[in-house]
């Protein structure tokens, strides 16, 4: 009888620490995935800021405003992507913390209790916003577009954007060598959009677009439709650099901007922005120029 008590005793600690077991495996596989998630968040956040000071860079470059203005430049977006990546470890730290909380729960004799993550928490919330309030220059670097300096404050996101002081919004008829009218109608309509904060799928201006948002929308409005994506918009047919003309679309594998003459495009970086017209993106495959209106 003390034998059969005694394994009676063994089987149901032992079923009891698998039951234990299946648990902590549920809450590890659940913490695993919140790892992933936020790895790739922070990824998207990394490429964004590089591309955001590429565009200083190459707009530097193109205008020659000297190493400390683009310092001046750089440094407020490099610390906006800086504290919204903080903040996104911040909040893995909680749901990490929620996690611990119920690994604590899980009754498994003589365990020792895991320490809470709170204080790492409150810690990258204090650190996100020291980096936030690193000021932005108030005046655009001597010699650099104000396109190349940081998009608008989470404030002037939700307004309706205007276009910068040297950046006029044209009238179909005030686009010089536009092949046709619909792209004459499709530049004035991108440039009003210049401001517009940049949003993963995005198609609404003063709300969020992306690159092939832009140039989709604006084409739209000139009663011109045009596929949906970057590498799509390689319609119409394929112009010589030396024949463009305000209308066409710069086309990349990713990528996609329309010029506006005088050797310029717009494009949307975040926010939406006028700069120099190139052939090189990150890297990316460049299709060429093409004319939608063609």
């Amino acid at each position: 009888m003390a034998m059969v008590d005694n394994l009676t005793k063994a089987t149901s600690a032992t079923l009891g620490l698998v039951d234990a077991g299946h648990r902590l495996d549920d809450i590890a596989q659940e913490a695993n995935g919140a790892v992933n998630a936020c790895i790739a968040d922070l990824t998207v956040e990394a490429v964004q800021c590089m591309y955001d000071v590429y565009r200083v860079l190459a707009a530097g470059a193109a205008t020659g405003p000297g190493a400390v203005a683009i310092d001046l430049a750089v440094a407020p977006i490099v610390a906006k992507h800086v504290s919204s990546g903080l903040l996104r470890l911040a909040d893995l730290s909680a749901e990490l913390d929620a996690l611990t909380g119920q690994v604590a729960a899980v009754d498994i004799p003589g365990a020792p209790t895991p320490p809470s993550t709170a204080p790492l928490t409150e810690g990258l919330r204090q650190a996100a916003d020291q980096v936030a309030a690193i000021p932005a220059a108030s005046e655009p670097p001597t010699g650099m577009s104000p396109a190349a300096l940081p998009g608008p404050s989470a404030a002037e996101e939700t307004a309706i954007p205007v276009a910068p002081a040297n950046v006029a919004p044209l009238s179909p008829s005030a686009a010089p060598g536009s092949p046709s009218p619909q792209a004459s109608a499709a530049v004035q309509a991108a440039l009003s959009a210049v401001g517009t904060p940049y949003q993963w799928g995005g198609t609404s201006p003063g709300v969020g677009l992306d690159c092939s948002g832009l140039t989709q929308w604006a084409y739209s409005q000139a009663g011109v439709q045009i596929p949906r994506t970057a590498a799509e918009q390689a319609v119409g047919p394929q112009i010589a650099p030396d024949q463009l003309a305000p209308g066409d679309l710069a086309v990349w594998d990713g990528h996609v901007a329309m010029v506006i003459g005088d050797g310029q495009m717009v494009e949307a970086g975040d926010p939406v922005e006028v700069s120099p017209i190139r052939t090189e993106n990150m890297g990316m495959g460049f299709h060429g120029f093409f004319r939608p209106t063609g």
